[in-house]
């Protein structure tokens, strides 16, 4: 799987230095111009920090790491200590798996025993198993990570104030896929390296230039991602089940998130945000631990037969939110523009829509070297 993405991803970047036209600034930095020896080229496919499990790294990104000279690894400050709390959290992950995967497990949802249970108390242990199942890759995801930042390919530049960042090949973030308030949120931050793959490789690509993109970019890219893991077909029901859900998410924010803030949109409102946000935790990861045992069992008969002993009622949620949707879009849309002309309120942009950021539903995942970042620093001036 890493493979395939490093594979693809040179491919277009070798094309992307041939033609150099309709780039993006991140294809601009990522393009290869000069077409790498069988040593360069298996020294960055077969790179020890990602070759098992990720994060898969951009070629233009190993070839300037490896290239570096002794004064610029000199300057890069000392990453003993980034890479013991990677340590650390990994090992925790590790712990949690040893101690509760044995009972928390999807082996134990198909029992007899579990059948048994009231609904509740399966819905609760649904949650529980994904959570366990996760800790799986919050792991292995982690020690790779690092190594990375233990060689110092994980450097990134620094923050404003000057903090050193470590991020370069972060893959996972697990706080913030542990608190998602969408199905979105939770994609930026899961396998984050074969999101921006998915981002500029697949989505951008298929978009045509100068056009934003739409469903269709969507669909495809979900296609591609379901395809890269395999044939399984839990993996198709799980990712077209989260297209649907995201698209669900994407028209709630819209409607409702206006009014939990203040008619600036820059402050939210006491206490109805903080329920919005609360429930928009709740919901999502529901959502998505429920699904994801599809992703899991891989085989339609055993998980559809979890999903039947739970009434199906993550997919009876979505049907509802889309029928409620229906009738209280509008008014809802109505009602945010009523409170913003009865404050004498007046956006700078009434007409425009979302930013990208909300509204784009696979602009997922991927760090972005910052501009002060030493390597292409040193890449700027030498060219």
């Amino acid at each position: 799987m890493i493979a395939t993405i490093k594979l693809t991803m040179f491919g277009f970047n070798v094309l992307d230095g041939r033609q150099k036209t309709n780039l993006t600034a991140y294809n601009k930095q990522m393009k290869i111009d000069d077409f790498p020896t069988l040593a360069q080229f298996f020294g960055w496919m077969y790179f020890f920090g990602g070759y098992l499990v990720g994060p898969s790294c951009e070629y233009m990104d190993y070839i300037r790491f490896v290239q570096l000279d002794d004064k610029a690894r000199r300057s890069m400050p000392s990453a003993i200590k980034p890479t013991l709390v990677i340590l650390s959290k990994s090992l925790l992950f590790i712990t949690v798996l040893v101690m509760f995967s044995p009972t928390y497990n999807f082996s134990a949802l198909l029992k007899s025993e579990w059948r048994d249970l009231p609904l509740w108390q399966k819905l609760l242990s649904i949650q529980l198993v994904a959570l366990v199942t996760r800790c799986k890759y919050y792991a292995v995801w982690l020690l790779s990570e690092g190594a990375c930042v233990l060689c110092g390919f994980g450097f990134n530049g620094y923050e404003d104030d000057g903090k050193p960042r470590f991020d370069r090949l972060t893959n996972i973030n697990v706080l913030k896929c542990e608190l998602s308030q969408s199905v979105k949120e939770l994609g930026d931050n899961w396998n984050m390296a074969a999101n921006r793959w998915l981002k500029h490789y697949v989505y951008l690509r298929v978009t045509p230039p100068n056009k934003k993109a739409g469903a269709a970019s969507s669909l495809v890219t979900y296609a591609v991602s379901a395809l890269w893991h395999g044939f399984y077909p839990g993996y198709y029901v799980m990712f077209f089940s989260l297209a649907m859900y995201q698209n669900i998410g994407k028209r709630l924010r819209r409607c409702l998130r206006p009014l939990m803030m203040a008619v600036d949109g820059k402050s939210p409102v006491p206490g109805r945000k903080t329920v919005y946000d609360t429930l928009g935790v709740i919901v999502t990861m529901f959502i998505i631990n429920t699904v994801s045992t599809s992703f899991v069992g891989l085989y339609l008969q055993p998980v559809l037969q979890i999903w039947k002993d739970i009434y199906f009622i993550h997919y009876i949620l979505a049907l509802l939110t889309i029928a409620v949707l229906q009738v209280v879009y509008g008014p809802l849309i109505t009602l945010q523009k009523k409170r913003a002309s009865e404050s004498g309120y007046i956006s700078k942009t009434p007409t425009a829509k979302p930013k990208a950021k909300d509204d784009d539903v696979t602009d997922i995942g991927g760090v972005e070297p910052p501009p002060n970042d030493p390597i292409l620093v040193k890449q700027r001036k030498s060219s």
